[in-house]
């Protein structure tokens, strides 16, 4: 149908855009940025209210650290993941749940393998707690993989590259991620960037 074919194109067009994403041709400038007021301000924005009315059985909760200090950023790219964190947490929770975001600042004292290495250090952590069905263990090496997904193929499944997407921001800014989950309990997406030294503000 036209219908059906337009849809296609839509999401043809989206899964273009997030492969230049990905690609990093659109190669953003890092500035110092606030991950609350990033956080806030997806809160505020028009796509979690959509968001919240196709999961209307999730409760958002959120506990952002006070005064946080600045990570170097590229902001559209960040949004992008925050959204895509939030959607993620969604479609793990058919059924209605929690859905907890926390930042934190934090001291590595030694290297640690979390899902992927975490270096010593000082971090602001995100941390995107959802209370849905897990991740079950033989896939759980693939959840970045792009095109990789165990949803059904829905108009809400989006185009795979999600978490691919997720994976490509946080090393553009040298950050880590560290992913716990327990099937049927829940998964926690920990996101560590590197705090910014004064020298390196200095010398930009």
């Amino acid at each position: 149908s036209m219908q059906g074919a337009r849809e296609n194109i839509g999401r043809i067009a989206s899964i273009v855009k997030e492969l230049s994403l990905l690609s990093k041709n659109e190669a953003e400038k890092l500035v110092p940025l606030n991950l609350n007021h990033m956080i806030r301000s997806y809160l505020g924005s028009a796509e979690f209210k959509s968001l919240k009315l196709r999961c209307i059985n999730v409760i958002f909760d959120e506990a952002l650290w006070p005064d946080i200090p600045a990570i170097s950023g590229a902001e559209l790219q960040l949004q992008r993941v925050v959204m895509n964190l939030f959607i993620n947490a969604c479609q793990a929770m058919p059924d209605g749940g929690r859905m907890t975001i926390t930042t934190t600042v934090e001291h590595v004292a030694e290297d640690v393998l979390g899902y992927q290495l975490i270096r010593e250090g000082d971090y602001v952590v995100a941390r995107f707690r959802d209370s849905g069905v897990g991740i079950p263990r033989e896939n759980f090496n693939r959840i970045f993989e792009p095109f990789f997904s165990t949803k059904a193929k829905s108009a809400d499944a989006g185009s795979g590259l999600g978490l691919a997407i997720v994976h490509g921001v946080m090393r553009y800014h040298n950050g880590s991620i560290d992913v716990r989950s327990e099937p049927g309990k829940g998964t926690e997406f920990a996101l560590y960037f590197p705090l910014i030294s004064w020298d390196e503000l200095d010398r930009r």
